[in-house]
């Protein structure tokens, strides 16, 4: 962390003096900070640029997480020849795994970037208090999202929320718990700032709702069912968010279902969705084996009539090989958006939130919601705790795979990973395996680092 932070800050006063941070080009190429922050247009396109960097960054967030919690978990499998990749999916991980250091460093890259944001929007004199809010609470939401993807893989990190190297190199890990407790303050204080209504149709900017989805995940994940209940109730009821009929519309960029989705604006990009490009094989006419191959026990679990099975996993011929086919975009076509929230999602939510709760009615009626879109048959209406909690379960293995690592982290935080992938991955599995490695060279660079267990 302190070489990356000594490279950002030397490479990127102000915001930054790269180009490759940020997509904005005053006179010689350079960013002051009174530039970026003379008004509230120029920086938002500091913000802009920030989008630009999670989409843009090689192997960082969204190059990279679906990849390696799919393979972690028990979703895909993998017959590349890449070391580094096949440490995720043997659960061999080691610290100085090049993939595992390009996602730390990344994350903590864009982190700081938002936090440079937020203080100098904060400091600014020239911007109007209303357009402050928004930039603040968009801040503030990203940074939230950031750590959530890193308190989820690595839980203890370090909670960095200034941008004085001499104290951000000096950080010790945050506790899961304190993770949380600032992403939450975060999100709440998005809520109340951002916008209601989206700046544009395509649902690429977060917003009050966006930032109310984001948060009913986050509670579900520390277990506060009511405020998890509420949230998703809110989302669901009003209506504007209607899950798509048609599960081929369901990953299209204006799908009525999509709550948040990021859009690949970077000129250099030659493809719609990084998943699109990765799991899509380039040819389904030879005979060689995809890459990625969706696992046999994730195949399993569709009955043979669940239309997520024939529209949501593409089937090259020679094999037959199976493999993820939410994203239909191999190349650029400016049709499909990468998914980061939708209203499916908020169903089973609330689902689970109403079954923790006690209300067995209730979550059957949002899992059979979800059922009844793929065509397949309902649960019966009357279930006890426990077959309405391996059903829920099971529909959101089904619903959700091969997204944001929902899956994997599902199986860690109901205390299944052990259960599931002892069985699964046997003698490669260790119960260490549900955190990532510390990077090596993160441990060198800042020694009050503390390895995760295992490594």
């Amino acid at each position: 962390m302190k070489s990356y932070l000594y490279t950002v800050i030397i490479s990127c006063l102000g915001l930054l003096s790269c180009e490759h941070y940020l997509d904005i080009s005053p006179p010689n190429n350079r960013l002051e900070t009174a530039t970026v922050f003379a008004d509230s247009s120029s920086a938002a396109l500091a913000i802009s640029g920030t989008y630009s960097s999670i989409m843009a960054t090689s192997g960082g967030l969204l190059e990279s997480q679906v990849r390696i919690a799919a393979l972690q978990s028990d979703e895909l499998l993998y017959t590349g020849t890449s070391e580094p990749i096949a440490q995720f999916a043997n659960n061999s991980l080691i610290s100085d795994n090049n993939m595992v250091n390009n996602l730390w460093s990344g994350l903590y890259k864009n982190i700081y970037q938002v936090n440079l944001i937020i203080e100098n929007v904060e400091n600014s004199i020239t911007i109007s208090n209303t357009a402050k809010s928004k930039l603040i609470g968009e801040g503030k939401f990203l940074r939230a999202f950031l750590y959530f993807c890193l308190t989820n893989n690595w839980g203890a990190v370090p909670l960095v929320t200034g941008t004085d190297y001499r104290e951000n190199e000096k950080k010790e890990q945050s506790t899961s718990k304190e993770v949380y407790a600032l992403i939450v303050a975060d999100l709440k204080s998005a809520i109340a700032d951002l916008p209601t209504k989206y700046p544009t149709p395509e649902r690429v900017r977060p917003t009050k709702l966006v930032a109310k989805a984001f948060l009913a995940r986050v509670q579900l994940y520390r277990k506060n069912w009511r405020e998890a209940l509420d949230l998703s109730n809110e989302l669901i009821n009003l209506g504007s968010y209607p899950i798509e009929t048609e599960l081929d519309n369901t990953f299209q960029k204006n799908s009525t279902e999509t709550i948040w989705q990021l859009f690949s604006a970077t000129s250099n990009m030659f493809y719609d969705t990084y998943d699109g490009f990765y799991l899509i094989p380039s040819s389904l006419t030879n005979t060689t084996a995809p890459i990625y191959l969706l696992s046999p026990d994730l195949l399993a679990s569709f009955a043979a009539d669940d239309s997520r099975k024939t529209t949501w996993v593409g089937i090259k011929p020679s094999g037959p090989y199976y493999f993820p086919y939410k994203y239909t975009t191999r190349t650029r076509t400016g049709n499909q958006y990468t998914v980061v929230f939708r209203a499916a999602e908020q169903l089973l939510i609330r689902a689970e939130a109403n079954l923790m709760m006690g209300d067995i009615e209730a979550a059957i009626e949002d899992i059979n919601a979800i059922r009844r879109r793929a065509k397949i048959s309902l649960l019966p209406s009357h279930l006890n705790i426990a077959d309405c909690t391996a059903a829920l379960i099971e529909e959101r293995r089904r619903e959700l795979f091969c997204e944001w690592g929902h899956r994997w982290f599902d199986l860690k935080r109901l205390d299944l990973a052990t259960d599931v992938l002892g069985t699964i991955k046997e003698e490669n599995w260790q119960v260490t395996d549900t955190l990532l490695p510390i990077p090596q060279i993160q441990l060198i660079n800042a020694p009050q680092l503390v390895q995760n267990e295992g490594y």
